[in-house]
């Protein structure tokens, strides 16, 4: 026809084409399978996991009260490769991608464990409380639901 040819667009693979990322993931799993397999709690085991590993990621990170900790974590989980998608005030975020799914889907109880404790243990570190912070796994679509701590009124 008239006029310029078309341009395609393609969406780039969903899965991860970096070998490094595979191997990483690959033992993801395989360490979560053997807590999975072998912990007398292992929801416990991968919430303290979690826990440290956040606290580690936020640790040069300034204290600033709960809304700062609350976007700080939304930045540390779109890093990490989450595709956060979160409200006005970032209490409700969207998980749209998981770096671990395979594993997830294997065994939620400890990799969608160790995803909450880290947003736990990162805002603890942040100054923020966590006992509101929670995770509802697959809850949409596409997409896991982070609920952290209500806003400040």
């Amino acid at each position: 026809g008239r006029g310029r040819p078309g341009t395609l667009y393609e969406a780039p693979p969903t899965s991860t084409t970096d070998p490094g990322a595979r191997e990483y993931a690959a033992l993801a799993s395989v360490l979560a399978d053997q807590i999975a397999r072998t912990s007398p709690d292992p929801r416990a085991d991968a919430l303290a996991a979690g826990d440290r590993w956040g606290r580690d990621l936020v640790a040069h990170e300034p204290s600033a009260g709960a809304p700062h900790a609350r976007r700080t974590v939304v930045r540390l989980l779109d890093r990490l490769g989450f595709g956060p998608s979160a409200d006005a005030t970032d209490s409700a975020v969207e998980l749209r991608r998981c770096p671990l799914l395979d594993a997830a889907l294997r065994t939620p109880e400890v990799v969608c464990a160790v995803h909450l404790g880290l947003a736990r243990g990162a805002l603890d570190a942040l100054g923020a409380p966590t006992d509101r912070t929670t995770l509802e796994a697959f809850a949409l679509p596409g997409a896991c639901l982070l609920h952290l701590d209500a806003p400040e009124a």
